[in-house]
């Protein structure tokens, strides 16, 4: 599962939050997708619940936001969520 995150207007934490609330209101919307957004759903709480936000845009200040890089959510091969920085994993 890859998420494919905009950071034109926010940080990585409000970018992800806003996804997990667009990815809830298409649940209602399209409910025979609801199982291919249950998984997204998924993917956005466990970083929601595991990611160090403030250390994020300490270390990375791409993350702040308001920039124009790639940045994807995606899940590593032990379905823990990472992010890619310009295809560039930058926490595992």
């Amino acid at each position: 599962m890859k998420i494919r995150l905009d950071l034109s207007k926010h940080c990585i934490e409000t970018a992800i939050r806003k996804q997990y609330h667009k990815t809830i209101s298409r649940c209602f919307k399209t409910p025979e997708q609801r199982e291919e957004l249950q998984a997204e759903l998924e993917l956005l709480i466990h970083a929601l619940e595991s990611f160090d936000f403030p250390l994020l845009r300490r270390t990375y200040p791409k993350l702040e936001g308001y920039c124009c890089h790639e940045v994807v959510l995606e899940t590593d091969e032990r379905q823990h969520p990472v992010i890619r920085l310009n295809g560039e994993c930058i926490l595992n």
